[in-house]
């Protein structure tokens, strides 16, 4: 893991070398335009802190190797953590420490991809104006009614194995808002603890996507244009392939309205041999009912529930009319 993660931020690791006498773990370089950045490094995986004795073996090995003319810094990882002898010792010699979790963040901060959907969500004016939707698993149907839309989202998208819901609706019935106010739910839900339905979410607005064959590359660009996530390629596969993670597209039918069905289905077949490559990723897709009918086949999104969100009603329209004007309530 920790090879992995080196290598996520741009380092060349070689592993289990003998250099000078010593095993060393792992011997990385990453070139820098005006130096070369050297370190060995040591893992350990233990159920307790590092102690200031492990420390000082591995100093005199760093010592032993590293020269003037071409110096070696020291980088020890651990699973757990190292107690305050050690922090001290270290920092006066210049060893870097970190925990696996630390150095995996710097191939892909999580932490800020969080706090960018909850400051974006918080300025914009939806946030206090947010309805309640309500919705159902058939157009038209006198079933089961589900409100709001996130609690059927949670227990359906947590408690299936299916690749995912595509969000269905009229215009005006909320499909965006929905997907930007579930995004922040999500976003909150993960940085508290002690919470179920704990998912990565990544919102893209397909308004600002040409297609979705090279998906990979398009959650790059948004992570690090849209939410300073300092992601690498590795490093986001890396989380795809080991977190819960919940893409929604939005939009569909606007990223899709200058296509013909041909290039509608090569895009959806695209999107969903993606998810179906990495077994923790749900999406959610949304789109307009009337173009997803026209537009596209029914067996193409695979085992996805297609739901349905209701029109307003006079609740909604309530609802939002006091939101809008709390000073008459």
């Amino acid at each position: 893991m920790t090879k992995i993660a080196l290598e996520a931020i741009g380092y060349k690791v070689n592993k289990d070398l003998l250099i000078k006498g010593n095993q060393i773990d792992l011997f990385v370089e990453k070139n820098e335009p005006l130096t070369t950045n050297r370190f060995i490094v040591e893992c350990k995986d233990y159920n307790s802190n590092i102690s200031i004795d492990k420390l000082r073996s591995f100093s005199q090995v760093l010592a032993s190797i590293s020269t003037k003319e071409k110096p070696v810094l020291g980088l020890f990882v651990t699973n757990r953590g190292y107690t305050k002898e050690a922090k001290v010792f270290a920092e006066s010699l210049n060893i870097t420490l970190l925990t696996l979790k630390e150095l995996l963040d710097l191939s892909f901060n999580v932490t800020h991809v969080i706090e960018r959907i909850i400051e974006k969500f918080e300025t914009d004016e939806l946030s206090g104006k947010y309805i309640a939707l309500s919705c159902q698993t058939a157009e038209y149907s006198s079933g089961t009614i589900y409100k709001p839309v996130e609690k059927f989202i949670d227990n359906f998208l947590f408690n299936t194995k299916r690749a995912g819901a595509i969000v269905l609706g009229n215009f005006g019935t909320g499909k965006t808002s929905f997907a930007k106010h579930y995004s922040y739910t999500l976003a909150q839900r993960f940085i508290q603890k002690n919470k179920q339905f704990k998912a990565l979410p990544i919102y893209i607005n397909l308004r600002d996507v040409n297609n979705l064959y090279s998906l990979e590359a398009t959650l790059l660009q948004t992570l690090n244009n849209l939410y300073n996530a300092n992601a690498s390629m590795v490093g986001l596969k890396h989380w795809l392939q080991n977190k819960n993670t919940i893409i929604i597209l939005d939009g569909f039918d606007e990223m899709a309205s200058k296509m013909d069905k041909f290039e509608c289905s090569n895009n959806i077949n695209s999107l969903f041999n993606f998810i179906e490559s990495f077994s923790l990723i749900k999406v959610l897709l949304t789109c307009r009912t009337h173009f997803f009918k026209t537009q596209i086949e029914e067996n193409q999104f695979k085992n996805a529930l297609r739901l349905y969100i209701r029109d307003w009603g006079t609740e909604e329209l309530t609802d939002y009319i006091k939101l809008s004007n709390p000073k008459n309530n």
